[in-house]
């Protein structure tokens, strides 16, 4: 297993400019909604609101997903149709499965 997080976020840095980005798009493909928040995101991934908001704008940039208009305390965002998210899904499961040292 490939489960070292530090090793995945090497991977993801390198292939994704960003060393969140993948296990953050990962969690939103997973999140089994196409609207969530930032915190939503950070509940499933244990990554810190900051990170995740970084990603989440390298998102927002690539037209991915949006903002919806707001509903109280924080900004919903809706997962745009795309197979991004069934390939960022797949490619972090296939390092998280990959043999390690």
């Amino acid at each position: 297993m490939f489960t070292d997080a530090a090793a995945i976020r090497r991977v993801s840095r390198g292939a994704y400019g960003n060393a969140y980005l993948l296990e953050v798009a990962s969690a939103i493909a997973a999140h089994g909604k196409d609207k969530f928040t930032q915190s939503d995101i950070v509940k499933s991934t244990m990554i810190d609101k900051g990170l995740v908001a970084v990603a989440v704008r390298k998102l927002l940039a690539a037209g991915l997903v949006r903002v919806l208009p707001d509903e109280g305390r924080e900004r919903p965002l809706f997962r745009e149709v795309s197979v991004y998210w069934d390939n960022a899904r797949r490619h972090h499961q296939e390092l998280v499965d990959l043999p390690h040292d």
